[in-house]
């Protein structure tokens, strides 16, 4: 039997004196059974996201500008804004703007979306599986750990929040059978980031087409990884999108797509790019051979979404992206198949799962030694003190 007040007291005390220092004295609490020293490890990990110094062409640096810029709008200004940016998304852009024009630290603003989104991934794939009461949970927690992707977490941020509150769309429409709550986090999840779109279609899909065995269609999927992106990118541009949402599609599927430019002129990031992803290409050969998937409802939504992923195959950045959500989500089914026993295939996508997430430690070296190279972080007074704006961006043009 669990107590979830287990450890609580010893929690409180390590987190407020030194967060980092004493991670792996939480993460030994959690394996014992403490809910509270997963909270306080999940309070920990949105820290980072407080202090973590991005590079000149990440993502969060585009939000330390934007929000420099925001800080002069007032409401009408900030809907031209948005008119004049081409921009459908808006519930982060309205965030970042209510957090300047109330001049709070955006920080707080990345504190409250990366422990957000942190918290969502350990909660769902809890209330799914109830893993945290086995005594496998230790496991089932590295799973979930090692399943972030670093750079769409800390830099990437949008559409992390954007996946994650799909994936409570999800919850509540397909778990709980909350629909109209599911069906309003949906919607908001593609107001928060447009890509989201194209998960949320697959959603209805799997909902309004409950007979079909999806699994034929993952099958199907397959030609999409050898169809040349010359010729898909002709398929997309056939479709007529509005001006906010075809401006964002172009620079996705077009030649200055910035991994393929990257392709071009390093080789070392081709590696890069398929030592991150390498799990998947597992999970395709493991899932041709699941004999139970007609019987598992959870295993054809993932078939239909890995199908939907294989689409974009040939455009690695959005790729790579849409893996963020289908990872999440393969990570809940391995949390199944290890809890009923199933551990070789587990152990072997542990492996596979820390493999990508050493390649994003590796890849994101810099900012981690800028981020954790300051003294500030030796306590969490200090941390919540530490200032990180513009001025601090590493400059890697």
């Amino acid at each position: 039997m669990i107590n979830p007040k287990k450890h609580k007291f010893e929690s409180i005390v390590l987190f407020l004196l030194s967060p980092f220092l004493t991670i792996f004295f939480q993460i030994n609490f959690v394996a014992k059974g403490s809910k509270f020293a997963l909270n306080t490890l999940i309070l920990t990990l949105g820290l980072i996201g407080y202090i973590f110094v991005p590079s000149y062409t990440n993502d969060k640096t585009r939000y330390y500008e934007r929000h420099e810029v925001l800080k002069d709008l007032n409401l009408k200004g900030f809907i031209e804004y948005l008119v004049l940016t081409k921009r459908p998304d808006f519930f982060f852009e309205f965030l970042n703007f209510l957090f300047a024009n109330c001049n709070i630290n955006i920080q707080i603003l990345f504190f409250l979306i990366n422990t957000f989104s942190i918290y969502t991934i350990f909660k769902i794939s809890d209330l799914v599986t109830n893993y945290f009461k086995s005594d496998k949970r230790l496991i089932c927690f590295l799973l979930i750990l090692f399943s972030f992707a670093l750079q769409h977490l800390y830099s990437g941020i949008r559409f992390t929040f954007a996946s994650c509150i799909l994936l409570w769309g999800i919850y509540f429409f397909q778990f709980k059978r909350e629909k109209k709550m599911g069906v309003v986090l949906l919607l908001l999840s593609f107001a928060t980031h447009f890509s989201m779109l194209v998960m949320v279609l697959a959603f209805t899909c799997y909902v309004f087409f409950k007979n079909i065995n999806f699994k034929y269609v993952f099958y199907f999927s397959f030609i999409f990884l050898i169809i040349p992106k010359e010729l898909l990118s002709q398929v997309f541009f056939y479709f007529d999108f509005n001006s906010g949402y075809g401006t964002k599609v172009d620079g996705y599927i077009s030649e200055d797509d910035f991994i393929t430019q990257n392709f071009n002129t390093n080789f070392s990031s081709i590696v890069v790019y398929y030592a991150r992803n390498i799990w998947i290409y597992f999970a395709y050969i493991y899932l041709l051979f699941d004999s139970k998937s007609k019987k598992n409802n959870f295993l054809q939504l993932i078939f239909l979404l890995i199908a939907t992923l294989n689409l974009f195959y040939a455009f690695p950045t959005v790729f790579s992206r849409y893996l963020v959500v289908i990872k999440f989500l393969f990570t809940i089914y391995l949390i199944f198949k290890y809890l009923n026993n199933k551990r070789d295939v587990v152990f072997l996508f542990l492996g596979l799962y820390l493999i990508s997430f050493s390649v994003d430690l590796y890849v994101l070296r810099p900012n981690l030694i800028e981020t954790f190279g300051d003294e500030s972080n030796i306590s969490l007074f200090t941390i919540l003190f530490r200032h990180v704006g513009l001025e601090h961006i590493i400059d890697n043009r």
